[in-house]
């Protein structure tokens, strides 16, 4: 088992139900980008008219891992223009060179 497969398994049924619904209508569900701390820039993969969800793991100081959904305009936002996500220095933002997850439209 991987992390991408353990993702997968370390997931609610409302998630899970939510990225079959998204995928369905023609969103993007999962689209694995790299985190790493010394970027400003995500570009999506796809046009995006929004950001649905972005989830990913943070590591607490504590060294406890925890699955963590992050929160649109305190964690990140997304630019239209740039078609791109910026995360917010003062939020919560994923674990350096960790994989997020975006969700998008």
């Amino acid at each position: 088992m991987n992390a991408d497969t353990v993702n997968l398994i370390d997931r609610l049924y409302a998630e899970v139900v939510d990225d079959i619904l998204t995928a369905m209508v023609g969103g993007v569900v999962n689209e694995p980008i790299r985190f790493d701390i010394k970027v400003d820039l995500y570009r999506l993969a796809k046009p995006a008219q929004d950001i649905r969800s972005i989830t990913s793991t943070i590591t607490h100081s504590d060294g406890k891992t925890q699955r963590y959904t992050f929160q649109k305009a305190i964690d990140y936002i997304f630019s239209a223009r740039d078609n791109a996500i910026i995360w917010q220095q003062e939020g919560t933002l994923p674990d350096d060179e960790s994989v997020f997850y975006v969700d998008y439209f």
